[in-house]
């Protein structure tokens, strides 16, 4: 529950990565949620297959970049900790996210569509906060640099599987 609890207070600005262990477990124990999460949220859409492949790069591009922007910032120590909290808190985002998503695939919007959206934008958010405490810089860097990660994420995915009802 205190874990659950901690990401909780991550996406509410309340925390920040520091608030984190340090450690493989919790990095372990994220990326687990992570990848669980995003596979049954992608196999709404996509074949088996495919959602593991899609989840599992982009779990791989995530940790890709953590790494390279901490340590060419000079914050690699902080590594385990902004990843582990990415990670979390993008599970307990998707998880809020879910119902919404079943409800869109079975019927039409009755305002779905805007709640998605919004917890888009809030994910964007949370994604700012935490690289702005992992890089010790103003908010609107951590922000850019969430937009950047969010849009290159995009871009490859896009690249590498397109639109899954071709396929």
């Amino acid at each position: 529950m205190a874990l659950i609890k901690l990401f909780v207070d991550i996406v509410l600005f309340r925390k920040g990565p520091q608030d984190v262990p340090a450690s493989q477990l919790m990095l372990g124990l994220c990326m687990l949620a992570y990848l669980l999460i995003g596979e049954v949220m992608l196999l709404m859409e996509e074949s088996l297959l495919r959602a593991t492949l899609q989840v599992a790069l982009d779990a791989v591009m995530l940790a890709g970049f953590v790494v390279v922007t901490l340590k060419f910032a000079g914050y690699g120590e902080r590594v385990l900790q902004t990843l582990s909290a990415l990670l979390g808190v993008d599970a307990l985002i998707s998880m809020i996210a879910f119902p919404v998503m079943i409800s869109l695939s079975s019927g039409p919007e009755r305002g779905g569509g805007y709640l998605l959206v919004m917890l888009m934008v809030w994910h964007l958010a949370v994604m700012a906060h935490i690289f702005r405490h992992a890089l010790s810089r103003s908010w609107w860097v951590g922000y850019a640099v969430a937009m950047v990660y969010t849009l290159l994420s995009f871009q490859i995915l896009q690249l590498l599987f397109g639109d899954s009802s071709s396929s």
